[in-house]
Order: structure tokens, then C-alpha cells, then sequence
């Protein structure tokens, strides 16, 4: 049977549990947050949800590759919980990076401080577990302002620290107004002098 590029529906550990040791290179898994929301094709709440989690990871672990790699989607209140097993299952030595993945946030918080970020964990298997990051060739256009360094032979460009999309990630604390250009700075400290 050819199992390359097959997309499964079906309850996870079931499905985990008849697959071979040691065979898949990535999982991505974005588990139940434990809210205790009816979701109407699943109630989100768990008597036991680190007991629920561990069972999942335990045959995460046994399917991936001595260089494979885990990435677990959660949001913040039960982070902790998927930190302390993956470090029993995987080894702290092999965690790999935890990443905050800002969201709109929670709109309905009404007496609580609001959420606005999940987090990504990722964990390799072994020390031998490697990201091999996919990269796009720079365009032509690209180029045409870009100069070469006579050490290292390689195209280089120089630039201001700036945010490029700061209508994507407004960062009002790190904006400044110059001689009448408005610019949006990377968390460097800008220093003004009136003339």
C-alpha cells in the first residue's frame, strides 16, 4: 500500500497506534485546547487532559524518525502541560524552539486579561534532528539594488532597521516622526535631536 502524501481522518491514536516505528519525518499537530467548550462534533474538556496529551505524544514519538521533528500548536494555558511531557518523552536536550504566533486574541473577555497569541513547540526526536528551511530565489528586480561584497563574493544590500509592513504588525511604541517622514523602527533605540 502506498501510504506517500495519504491524508487520514479518524481518531488519532488509533490511527498512530497502526503506524510503524521510526517512519514519518514531521508531525503537526494542533491538539484540543481543553476549553470545555461543546463544539458540537467534539466536547473540548478532558478529565485528564496531560494523561489525553501523553498518550497521543507517547505514539508521536515511537512514529517519527531518529531526525524527525514535532510541532505542537497550543495556546498558553496549556503550553506548560505539553512542555513537561515532551520533555519526558523527547529529552529537554531536544527542544528545539517554542514560537508565539500572534491571533486576533479572544473578543468575548470580558472580567480577565485577554489572549492574543498561541505557541508552536517544536521538539526533534534525536540531536540529529535538523529544519531544513525552504528558501525562494530573490527576483531580478530584487538584485538590481543589491552589491557585491569583494570578500565573500555574495550579493549584500544595506538598509535602515525599519519595519517594511507596518500595516501588518503596527508597532506604535517603536514609531518616530523625522523632519516630516514617519518611519517604524525594529526594537533599536532611536535617539532624536531637534535641529
Amino acid at each position: 500500500m502506498n501510504t506517500i502524501n495519504t491524508y487520514t481522518i479518524g481518531d488519532n491514536l488509533t490511527l498512530l497506534k497502526g503506524l510503524l516505528e521510526n517512519t514519518i519525518d514531521t508531525i503537526y499537530m494542533d491538539p484540543p485546547y481543553n476549553t470545555g467548550r461543546n463544539f458540537f462534533y467534539f466536547q473540548d474538556k478532558f478529565a485528564n487532559f496531560p494523561h489525553f496529551m501523553e498518550e497521543r505524544l507517547t505514539e508521536c514519538h515511537r512514529v517519527l524518525k531518529k531526525d524527525g521533528n514535532i510541532i505542537i500548536h497550543v495556546e498558553p494555558r496549556i503550553s506548560h502541560h505539553i512542555r513537561v511531557i515532551c520533555d519526558k518523552l523527547f529529552g529537554e536536550s531536544n527542544f528545539k524552539n517554542e514560537i508565539v504566533w500572534r491571533s486576533g486574541g479572544n473578543a468575548k473577555n470580558i472580567h480577565q486579561l485577554g489572549r492574543n497569541h498561541d505557541t508552536l513547540i517544536v521538539y526533534g526526536k534525536s540531536s540529529k534532528s535538523k529544519f531544513f528551511p525552504l528558501y525562494k530565489p530573490y527576483s531580478e528586480e530584487h538584485k538590481k539594488n543589491q552589491k557585491m561584497c569583494p570578500i565573500h563574493k555574495k550579493l549584500y544590500s544595506t538598509s535602515t532597521a525599519h519595519n517594511s509592513q507596518p500595516e501588518v504588525n503596527p508597532r506604535p511604541n517603536l514609531t518616530y516622526e523625522w523632519k516630516g517622514n514617519i518611519k517604524q523602527t525594529d526594537d533599536i533605540l532611536i535617539v532624536g535631536i531637534r535641529l
